[in-house]
Parts: structure tokens; sequence; C-alpha cells
């Protein structure tokens, strides 16, 4: 499968975001906030925000004990049910799945979904937004 994620350089001018608790970065253009909430029982979602051009992704991490995505997982966070160009990739080396979907609150999205060091990683943004988020996800590490 094909790594999303590359060794370039960020785009010049980007911001380091880095969780130590879940061991990952990414690098994000400076006019975008990054917010984090505690989900309990050891799950937490980041919102990284662009305002200004309407562009946002949302990483939920959730503790998941299993090798693989589980048809059970899937059904519990995409309520929609609905799963599209479904492709297996890489993130910075870590097996992952992209698909589109549909939220009820957003609309159509793009979703790159990884398991690391015990964690389920689900990352979502806005269907149509690749130029904004293409270079952030290639910036992507797990450390």
């Amino acid at each position: 499968p094909e790594d999303i994620s590359t060794q370039a350089p960020p785009p010049e001018g980007y911001v380091e975001y880095r969780n130590e608790k879940y061991g990952f970065s990414l690098y994000h253009s400076p006019e975008s906030t990054v917010k984090e909430y505690d989900e309990g029982g050891g799950a937490m979602t980041v919102v990284l925000e662009n305002l200004q051009r309407v562009r946002g992704l949302q990483i939920f991490i959730v503790p998941y004990g299993l090798p693989t995505i589980s048809e059970e997982r899937f059904k519990l966070d995409v309520p929609s049910g609905v799963r599209t160009n479904v492709e297996n990739s890489m993130l910075d080396g870590v097996q992952a799945v992209t698909f589109n979907s549909v939220d009820e609150h957003l609309g159509e999205t793009r979703e790159i979904w990884a398991i690391y060091n015990g964690h389920l990683f689900e990352i979502s943004t806005f269907r149509g937004v690749g130029n904004w988020f293409i270079p952030i996800i290639q910036s992507w590490r797990f450390f």
C-alpha cells in the first residue's frame, strides 16, 4: 500500500502540533487553531480548524486492543454506515485504511484510520479540501 505521509519537510511557515501522550505529530498552517478534548476512558479528540478558509480536521483517538479494525468498530464510529472508495494505505509506515463517508453534521468526509501503540486513530476531514489537507497528513509522524 502507498504511504500517504512523506519524509518531505512541511511547507514553509507551518507550525508543529505534537502530542506526547499518543505519540504523534503533524504540521499545520499558522492560521489554524488546535483544540484538544478529553473524551474520558483514555480517548481524546483533537480538532484542527482554519476558520478563515472553512477547513478542518478531527482526530479521534481511542484505546483499541485489536490488530485490525473490526466491522463492529466501523459501525460504532460511522453511524451512517457509509464507506466508499475504501483503500489500504500506510500512515508513516503504519497500516491504515482510507475511505469516504457521510456524517450527519459535516456532510461528506474523507477518513484515514490507523492503529498505533494500542490506540485507534480516526482522522476525518471534509471532502474536497485536499489542497489544504494533503500537506498536513503528509507531515504526520508517529513516535
